[in-house]
């Protein structure tokens, strides 16, 4: 095991952090490049619903689930991540950066940016705050939970 393998969540593997031999690293087929499989930086989650109590809802402060989360103990990982919450508007936008050199093309795709604060509840919920309050559509929808910042 390494040090930082009780910094992760139960559900994490911890084989990556171990510094292998390098006879025993797999070598990659030639015509797949970087190993062949896509790395995914990001966990899946779902917006439950708001921040809320009898009289009044906070709209930028939302719940949310998170995929293999299941206990309170495994929320620490995740607390200060950014959450995406991806969505497609009516009319076309142009992005607001593009790659050195490409042209600025219109997107319908948007972002709403957020971050993990606090857990809710010992289930594996948590709580998000984002910079704009979020639509009552955004219920039942799916978000991105980056895996950065990371400490470890």
């Amino acid at each position: 095991t390494s040090p930082h393998s009780s910094l992760l969540p139960s559900h994490y593997s911890t084989t990556f952090i171990s510094n292998p031999e390098p006879s025993t690293l797999p070598t990659p087929a030639p015509h797949t490049p970087m190993g062949g499989e896509p790395v995914r930086l990001y966990v899946k989650g779902t917006i439950e619903g708001f921040k809320r109590s009898r009289n009044v809802q906070h709209q930028n402060q939302v719940r949310l689930r998170l995929d293999n989360v299941k206990t309170r103990d495994a929320v620490p990982f995740y607390l200060g991540k950014r959450v995406a919450f991806i969505y497609r508007a009516k009319t076309a936008k142009r992005r607001a950066v593009a790659a050195a050199g490409a042209p600025r093309e219109e997107t319908r795709f948007r972002v709403r940016w957020g971050k993990i604060i606090a857990p809710h509840g010992n289930g594996g919920a948590v709580k998000a705050k984002f910079k704009k309050g979020l639509p009552t559509t955004a219920f039942g929808k799916s978000v991105r939970v980056m895996l950065y910042p990371s400490a470890v």
